[in-house]
């Protein structure tokens, strides 16, 4: 296991750690998970996108992608081409559920300042 893969889903296991405690705080504020607003919910929505993106960087590191070094030739036999091929479908996966967390995100930040002011 590259140090990589360590450290993506270590920091995944950080981001739900951190929602399962807010929505616990929301949970003893509002006295009921029924009182509940958008936020809470749009952020337990997010993780979804967030879950996608981490099993997509895993299977990028292992199965690789197009990005090769323009200067090094090296001589790629079918099977890695094929798994370059499906690391680089990966990567404009990622890329989109990276974009979806972070608006989700952003959505659940103005909806709590909103509500703050």
């Amino acid at each position: 296991m590259s140090n990589f893969v360590l450290e993506t889903w270590t920091w995944y296991g950080f981001m739900w750690l951190i929602i399962i405690l807010r929505l616990i705080s929301r949970t003893l504020v509002l006295r009921s998970i029924k009182k509940w607003q958008i936020d809470d919910f749009l952020m337990i929505c997010a993780m979804g996108p967030s879950t996608v993106a981490m099993v997509g960087l895993t299977i990028i590191t292992h199965a690789g992608s197009n990005l090769l070094n323009p200067v090094s030739h090296v001589a790629l036999t079918p099977e890695d081409i094929n798994k370059r091929n499906h690391g680089s479908k990966w990567v404009v996966t990622v890329e989109q559920m990276q974009i979806l967390t972070i608006w989700t995100m952003k959505s659940c930040l103005l909806i709590m300042y909103n509500r703050i002011t």
